[in-house]
């Protein structure tokens, strides 16, 4: 099942895809390389390794988390145990990863692996379409960049990512998106941010 939505920036707003009980939700721009945002799952069986990868996390009061592999005698094996330390506390991955036990979504909510539960999918998903809306009203470049400032961040040391923003910055610094950001504010309208060329197709000269 799929859904799509547009605003005045251009991005699909949201692409919503249901199987099973999981619900993802991912917001893109199509003309624009590196441009998806965010994935939203929820009720998690054995796809825990995807939910680690996504910017955002969203669940159901029913939804719960298990690191499978360990149930079915193998090491989970595609980014479980080199992402999820990175969200929640080690010791709680290790047993989680050692036990193979379900972490209900109240628990995941706690230990700061989910950012909100909702009492069913549709209240869920009503809120997500927002959070969508929101970050798609924004800058394009300004969203990218904080992406991929906060991914590298993740990975290394205070003063490298500081370096690292100053010369994200210094190259992709956008004025015509900070100019429409200021107009439209002064204005009270909607923001309607200039379309990038995709890199995919090459650096202008």
């Amino acid at each position: 099942m799929g859904d799509t939505g547009y605003n005045s920036t251009g991005y699909t707003c949201f692409d919503v895809e249901v199987r099973d009980r999981i619900a993802r939700l991912t917001m893109k721009r199509p003309e624009r390389a590196n441009s998806m945002i965010a994935e939203f799952w929820t009720e998690l069986p054995g796809i825990i390794d995807d939910i680690s990868a996504c910017d955002l996390r969203y669940a159901t009061s029913d939804a719960f988390f298990v690191i499978q592999e360990i149930n079915i005698g193998m090491t989970a094996d595609v980014g479980t145990l080199q992402r999820m330390p990175k969200l929640v506390p080690e010791g709680v991955v290790r047993e989680l990863a050692y036990t193979g036990r379900r972490m209900g979504a109240e628990e995941a909510l706690d230990r700061g692996f989910v950012n909100a539960v909702y009492d069913d999918h549709a209240s869920m998903m009503e809120a997500v379409h927002e959070i969508a809306a929101q970050i798609a009203a924004k800058s394009p470049m300004a969203v990218w960049g904080t992406k991929q400032t906060m991914n590298y961040s993740r990975d290394h040391s205070v003063a490298d990512g500081l370096e690292y923003i100053a010369t994200w910055n210094a190259a992709m610094f956008d004025t015509d998106d900070m100019g429409e950001a200021f107009r439209s504010q002064l204005d009270k309208r909607d923001a309607e941010f200039p379309g990038h060329r995709p890199l995919h197709g090459g650096l202008a000269t």
